[in-house]
């Protein structure tokens, strides 16, 4: 039963954010004689003046600079989409980031090519190899989850007298914050955490072949309803991203 409720509690998610809010338009106004108040008038926020990637990129300014710019661009974009939420909004959040990604990806390919080509660094090559390495694979598994979260959603099991599962929250809300998945609480009844999207208690949580310890986390595939084992116990924020992005990807490319 546990399952089915979150099959459906994600299904809704997906589903809610799939639905375009309903606006008071001037011909709504009108039409039902709603007059002119704040709802009905027809202030369309304007963005305020700023550099578009395009603009940025096409400058003559230096490397630096247009590095710093493209910071704060990504910045400014990541704040406005996580606000209004709008798919204007979150598509000009995804196109500056995927651009920066796409770069580093690029930076780092290029450093292999001289650490692969140089006699010079032969002596570091495995320090630079891991380097460029690591840094491949984290670009890529950000790349992959920040686009996950329409699909896929996180179910924490937890008990609220757990060390390790108070420990757990605040890095899952970092993971939430970074990414913006859902996150489903199930505990055994005696307490919840805050800042989770919904709480279910189960006092029969425990009997699930997926959880042998607190806390446990799995993955919600909410296109194709499967649940995902991720971690038992405490993990950081970057082997989370990690395993998360592994198990993702492996679904998706099976699934091909």
């Amino acid at each position: 039963m546990i399952w089915a409720f979150i099959y459906f509690f994600s299904f809704f998610l997906f589903q809610l954010e799939m639905v375009h809010a309903f606006k008071f338009t001037p011909e709504i106004c009108e039409k039902y004689g709603l007059g002119k108040n704040w709802y009905c008038e027809n202030n369309k926020q304007v963005k305020p003046d700023e550099p578009t990637l395009e603009d940025i990129m096409s400058s003559s300014s230096p490397a630096e600079q247009k590095a710093a710019e493209l910071k704060e661009l990504w910045d400014t974009n990541l704040k406005r989409a996580t606000i209004t939420g709008s798919k204007e909004d979150l598509e000009g959040f995804l196109k500056v980031h995927n651009f920066i990604v796409d770069k580093g990806i690029d930076f780092s390919r290029n450093v292999q090519r001289i650490i692969d080509t140089s006699p010079v660094y032969a002596n570091n090559e495995s320090y630079y190899k891991n380097v460029v390495e690591s840094k491949l694979r984290e670009d890529s598994y950000e790349h992959l989850l920040y686009g996950a979260s329409s699909r896929y959603g996180l179910v924490f099991i937890y008990d609220v007298s757990c060390p390790y599962c108070a420990r757990q929250l605040p890095i899952l809300m970092d993971f939430k914050s970074k990414y913006n998945f859902k996150i489903l609480g199930i505990t055994t009844g005696d307490g919840i955490f805050k800042g989770l999207d919904e709480n279910k208690i189960d006092e029969n949580i425990a009997n699930d072949s997926l959880v042998e310890a607190y806390p446990t986390i799995i993955l919600i595939d909410r296109l194709n309803p499967a649940k995902i084992f991720i971690s038992k116990g405490l993990i950081t924020l970057d082997k989370l991203e990690e395993k998360i992005a592994r198990r993702i990807e492996d679904r998706e490319v099976s699934s091909d």
